[in-house]
């Protein structure tokens, strides 16, 4: 009589033991984390990039200041802020695009590729605005 209910007992005790979930540490969650991070990090990278490319500037600016919200103080902040800069330009902003140069310019070394892309973008602005003497003056030097 008190054998079938031990057999199973048993048996739904084999079976939690078998078919339980393994408990993980923490730097393996954290590394799963960090995983998932970058993963999420490439994808808005590549989805800024298809809007740019597409010529959809505003939605391209939603996604960059999105990015530069999510991961802070990341290693493409300056490129982020560069792109940034260049979908204010290619919207007909040149304010802000100026705004955001700057920024691009004062961030970075002279001798790095973004400053100098920054800083022609600068003076292609300028140029449009048919502003040659500041154009004179600066490339002068």
């Amino acid at each position: 009589m008190f054998v079938k209910p031990r057999i199973i007992i048993v048996l739904l005790f084999s079976i939690c033991i078998i078919y339980s979930q393994n408990y993980r540490s923490v730097d393996e969650i954290k590394d799963d984390w960090l995983e998932h991070s970058n993963f999420q990090k490439q994808e808005l990278l590549s989805f800024c990039d298809f809007l740019i490319k597409g010529e959809h500037y505003e939605r391209a600016l939603l996604s960059l200041f999105q990015y530069l919200y999510k991961f802070p103080s990341d290693s493409l902040e300056v490129p982020i802020l560069y792109h940034i800069a260049r979908s204010y330009d290619l919207s007909g902003n040149q304010i802000l695009a100026n705004r955001y140069y700057d920024e691009v310019i004062n961030l970075t070394d002279e001798n790095d590729r973004v400053y100098r892309a920054a800083y022609y973008r600068k003076l292609l602005i300028k140029y449009y605005q048919k502003d040659y003497d500041t154009i004179l003056e600066e490339t002068e030097n």
